[in-house]
């Protein structure tokens, strides 16, 4: 029989594949800090350097990392958490809203409620499976086993009601595949497991956990592969010298001899001869383009910083030369010398300088570069969902609106296998000798809202950054080609027309398409959000200012005022006599078609003021100097005169710019005397 030791130790072929790419994956998953200080965000050359350290720390203070996998993984989880059934939990009771429970909660309650503790502040089932599946969609699976609380000295003693009411319960405990290095099973009976947990002796005084994980030993009943001494089965916790536990050993008798270890797979995979898996990661691709996206933003940024700085090179100068430029340089001279020197070939190399800042990588480079990353990673998203053996697009689907995705149904099929093996081993550790409870989840998932919620969430990614009419014009081009009406013969004069299309369309155009939401979908909204005076809107929609038809425009339409105003005509007859002829449609389930905004008007007036704004840049800019006012309208100078010099009398004196000037010397006229309150001169 082999040595307890090296069961403990033991790694299974998957486990010893697939470690690494599990820690990877939920390390992406998670994000934050988790993908910065690991080699997904790496030192650039040089930055390992002392002095470079303050370089690396800034370029992660500032890092952007779009977290693909948990957008994925909870677009995926979070669909079908909002179609999740309730569940019968059987022999352990109902369970009632929580404003309902007016009484002792029945056990089903308290473990609904609060499914990963015995206390108050545990997680709601729905809540928690949810979480679970999140995480298992990214590494590929997760594990989760029926606990029960130890009870040190009176765990053979039977399990009554007050014991359950006081704690004594079952509760789900969840373990990442790399926590469990190898488990077996014979025709899909588990056999043994062994789980890498933190583990803490009994003690009545608190002790510290230790740093290093120990050994949950896990054995069916009836398993003989580790001798007599655990062919009883059971449970036992060594600590992380692999030595036993004192007092920390149970048995199955509740589970049937079963263990009561739950697997959640997101996707069945038998993987290769190479690389044996049982499942796979569905989150593996968008955490590469995760990953290589917060390293380029990251690269993009810092080129933008080092060209900011417009380092000055010197190209082809000697030191003595390159000494006085800097000398002179530190001393703001006006006038620096470019000493020239003799190369090797004895003629004369005038240095040459080079500004650092035209190294620069073109903005448009980064801005394409990122949006095809993003608009990868929705490809991906939309693929996972929609693809089948006989389907080679989503558009190709008949009726794709009500068409289902085989990756949700098979997601939700897996799911309720979990929630049904939690439920029946929760039933038998609680006591109850029959299990009866179960969950039936749907097997049909409609694709439309799923894949709407996926390219919301990256056309607001897209929206970060700049446009690049020739990536959407490759988007556009695929997508057609996708649709199957791309003309493969027009196809260099189409892709043309479309880039050039593109790129010709107007800042003021795109902006008020964008905000066309935003004020409502409609077109008065859409002409308010570009500035359109609110008494001219009415007018350009077709209707006169005060709102009613305006009957000089035989093509306006009808502006219809007051709430109900049109659910009041009769079906499929026009709008009353005096306005123009307006059907309303014979169904109200068929949706009206989308608002044409007719910026046309809008755009003329843009260019008419730019127009006008042109004309008087250029007189302003062409306009002459005014000539000095006449002198007779120049302020007067103040001239000091000799007091030798008397009234009446004609001088010649010079300014101070050296002016010959005369002056008729007048007599300064008497100021009048003030006087006081009472009369006195002051």
């Amino acid at each position: 029989m082999p040595d307890i030791r090296e069961v403990l130790t033991a790694q299974s072929a998957e486990y010893q594949n697939n470690a690494e790419a599990w820690r990877r994956e939920e390390r992406r998953l998670f994000g934050r800090d988790a993908v910065l200080n690991n080699d997904d965000f790496p030192l650039w050359g040089g930055e390992d350097l002392a002095e470079n350290a303050g370089k690396y720390k800034a370029r992660k203070a500032q890092a952007t990392y779009l977290n693909f996998p948990s957008i994925h993984a909870k677009i995926l989880a979070g669909h079908l958490g909002r179609v999740a059934p309730k569940p019968d939990w059987g022999t352990l009771g109902d369970v009632r809203e929580r404003t309902e429970i007016n009484s002792r909660p029945t056990v089903a309650e308290l473990i609904h409620y609060n499914c990963d503790g015995v206390g108050f502040d545990g997680t709601q089932f729905r809540a928690w499976t949810t979480g679970v599946q999140e995480r298992a969609i990214a590494t590929g699976k997760r594990y989760a086993l029926v606990e029960m609380p130890r009870r040190v000295g009176s765990a053979d003693r039977p399990l009554t009601a007050a014991d359950i009411q006081s704690g004594f319960r079952p509760f789900f405990v969840e373990f990442p595949p790399y926590a469990v290095p190898i488990t077996e099973l014979t025709n899909g009976q588990r056999d043994f497991a062994v789980i890498r947990t933190k583990v803490r002796p009994p003690s009545e005084e608190w002790e510290a956990v230790p740093t290093n994980d120990g050994y949950y030993l896990l054995v069916r009943q009836g398993f003989t592969g580790f001798g007599d001494e655990f062919a009883e089965g059971g449970w036992w916790l060594f600590d992380e010298n692999m030595e036993p536990i004192p007092d920390a050993t149970g048995n199955w008798d509740r589970t049937n001899g079963q263990i009561p270890l739950a697997e959640l797979v997101a996707e069945s995979s038998q993987g290769t001869s190479d690389l044996v898996a049982t499942s796979g990661s569905l989150t593996m691709e968008l955490g590469q383009i995760a990953v290589a996206l917060m390293n380029l933003i990251s690269a993009r940024n810092f080129d933008a910083i080092d060209a900011a700085k417009s380092v000055k090179y010197v190209l082809g100068a000697d030191k003595d030369g390159f000494n006085l430029m800097v000398e002179h340089h530190k001393q703001n001279a006006i006038l620096i010398p470019v000493v020239g020197s003799i190369n090797a070939e004895g003629k004369v190399q005038i240095p040459q300088i080079y500004d650092g800042s035209s190294g620069a990588v073109a903005a448009e480079v980064f801005s394409t570069i990122i949006s095809s990353t993003i608009a990868e990673a929705h490809e991906i998203m939309v693929r996972q969902l929609t693809s089948e053996a006989d389907s080679s697009g989503r558009s190709k689907e008949v009726g794709f609106g009500e068409a289902t995705s085989p990756l949700l149904a098979s997601l939700a099929a897996r799911r309720e296998t979990f929630e049904n093996t939690l439920i029946y081993f929760a039933e038998l550790r609680a006591g109850a000798a029959t299990p009866t409870g179960s969950v039936v989840w749907p097997t049909e998932f409609e694709l439309a809202p799923v894949v709407a919620k996926i390219d919301q969430t990256i056309e607001r990614m897209l929206k970060l950054g700049a446009r690049s009419a020739t990536l959407e014009a490759t988007l556009i081009e695929s997508a057609a080609k996708d649709d199957g009406v791309w003309p493969d013969q027009q196809e260099p004069e189409i892709r043309e027309q479309l880039t050039a299309s593109l790129s010709a369309v107007r800042p003021e155009q795109t902006a008020s398409v964008q905000q066309l939401t935003a004020s409502g979908s409609t077109l008065e909204g859409a002409l308010e959000s570009v500035g359109v005076a609110a008494d001219q809107i009415p007018t350009l929609v077709g209707g006169s200012p005060d709102g009613s038809p305006d009957q000089s425009n035989p093509d306006a339409g009808v502006v219809v005022a007051g709430e109900g105003a049109v659910s009041a005509i009769p079906e499929g007859e026009a709008v009353g006599a005096g306005n123009s002829a307006a059907v309303v449609p014979p169904s109200p389930a068929v949706p009206p078609p989308a608002p044409q905004v007719d910026l046309s008007e809008v755009t003329s007036r843009l260019d008419a003021l730019a127009e006008q704004i042109a004309a008087l840049v250029g007189a302003l800019a062409t306009k002459q100097a005014e000539p000095p006012p006449p002198p007779h309208q120049q302020p007067p100078m103040v001239i000091a005169i000799p007091q030798s010099v008397a009234p009446g009398k004609r001088i010649t004196m010079q300014t101070e710019s050296g002016q010959p000037i005369t002056i008729d010397v007048q007599p300064i006229p008497p100021a009048e005397e003030a006087t006081t309150a009472n009369g006195a001169t002051p």
